[in-house]
């Protein structure tokens, strides 16, 4: 990353960074899954502020591979190696049918990812699982309002705002539990209060 940035002293060599990093991705292990993740999203350009030029990108690849494919087998990996951040990016291209890696849309699949990485207390994976259960998916699995606010209520209790917003607006209407205004109203407002203050 270094390289890339030109941080820690380092002067900026994307070519260089790419070999290093492709070389920690194929090495990633349990304890050190995210040079694996990292490189996936290099490759699906989603870094913020890092954007390479696809020639580039292309030089890396293996013969008659794609960048997406490429990230696909690493975000597989990452996620096998049980790194969340990893996990939750593919239950959200399996949720969206994800075209840069060739995802199909599969609830089943996108659930165990996130399911997996809320195991680990990832509050977007909790919220994701609590819109899947809210609604639920036909033919797959039925709704179930009282699990889509148990995963709600865990992703606001870390702060997420957007499952406060979601507590809020459960709890006003009477989704999986009682109709309750004051509880709405707190849980409304904590979406607007700074971070340190709640």
């Amino acid at each position: 990353m270094g390289y890339l940035t030109g941080q820690l002293g380092l002067p900026v060599a994307p070519a260089e960074a790419l070999l290093l990093l492709r070389q920690a991705a194929t090495h990633s292990t349990p304890e050190t899954p995210h040079p694996a993740y990292i490189y996936a999203l290099l490759l699906l350009n989603e870094l913020t502020d890092i954007s390479l030029p696809p020639r580039l990108l292309a030089s890396h690849l293996p013969p008659d591979t794609t960048s997406a494919q490429e990230a696909r087998r690493h975000l597989e990996r990452a996620a096998y190696l049980d790194y969340g951040l990893a996990q939750t990016r593919l239950g959200q291209a399996y949720e969206f049918a994800d075209d840069l890696g060739g995802f199909p849309f599969d609830p089943m699949l996108s659930v165990q990812y996130y399911g997996l990485a809320a195991a680990q207390g990832d509050a977007e994976a909790e919220m994701a699982l609590s819109k899947w259960f809210l609604c639920g998916s036909e033919d797959v699995f039925e709704r179930d309002e009282a699990l889509a606010v148990w995963y709600a209520e865990s992703a606001a209790k870390r702060g997420l705002p957007s499952a406060m917003f979601a507590m809020g607006y459960y709890t006003e209407v009477g989704v999986g539990c009682e109709k309750d205004i004051v509880t709405a109203q707190k849980w409304y407002q904590m979406v607007s209060l700074p971070e340190s203050s709640q």
